[in-house]
């Protein structure tokens, strides 16, 4: 079992430079959903396979990935609508 470790700045710096993929995606659903979704599809295999084969816990990539895309729908909701 593995014990309790508590988010550290690189953890946060790795959430971080995910962050921009997410707002891309995002942006690029605004222009062109297909590759989108493709795109972003793409992201999630890569970070999960990575994570499957060395274990760097993907799911600090995968949650700046979500809130770039978070945002970028955010703002596409109150600005660009």
């Amino acid at each position: 079992m593995r014990a309790y470790r508590k988010v550290k700045t690189f953890d946060l710096g790795r959430a971080a430079f995910h962050f921009p993929v997410g707002v891309f995606v995002g942006w690029l659903s605004y222009v062109n959903v297909p590759i989108a979704y493709l795109l972003g599809a793409g992201f999630l295999v890569y970070e999960l396979a990575e994570d499957m084969r060395i274990r760097d816990r993907a799911f600090l990539d995968i949650i700046g990935y979500l809130f770039g895309l978070g945002a970028a729908v955010v703002v596409k909701t109150l600005f660009l609508d």
